[in-house]
């Protein structure tokens, strides 16, 4: 309630300000009283507009989705079984390329999209990074579809 009264009264105040700097202004003909204060009231309703464009962005309510966030416990762990399995060809099937070529990709490329684990949140692996690309790359599949 406070922060719209404050709000309020800042309006009413550039409201003022804008209609003695429109009477005030340097013109040929000056305005009369209403039509400067419907000019300021325009200018104003213009710049307090922008500026809440500026001041509100959307707003996230979550930094992690809930069930993005539940995928380490009951996600699919893919990758993980074909590692573990090492199956040469599930991982062929999957990256369309052998695990040794796989291997390399991922020595080349992993330095440079190493992600940071947060606080809020595990990052996703190398491996996995990769292996979704080279998926996405080979089947042509949506991106949620690969979620």
């Amino acid at each position: 309630m406070g922060e719209a009264l404050a709000r309020d009264y800042t309006m009413k105040q550039t409201v003022k300000q804008t209609r003695e700097a429109a009477m005030t202004s340097v013109s040929i003909v000056p305005l009369p009283r209403r039509a400067a204060s419907a000019l300021a009231f325009i200018v104003t309703a213009h710049i307090v507009k922008k500026r809440k464009g500026h001041q509100q962005q959307r707003r996230r309510r979550w930094w992690l989705r809930e069930i993005f966030r539940k995928r380490l416990q009951y996600g699919n762990r893919l990758i993980k079984d074909m590692q573990m399995e090492m199956v040469e060809d599930i991982i062929l099937n999957f990256t369309r390329m052998k695990s040794t070529d796989f291997d390399y990709l991922v020595l080349v490329i992993g330095p440079k999209i190493e992600p940071v684990d947060t606080h809020m949140r595990e990052a996703i692996t190398v491996k996995e990074r990769i292996a979704i690309t080279l998926r996405y790359l080979a089947t042509g599949d949506s991106y949620t579809s690969l979620q």
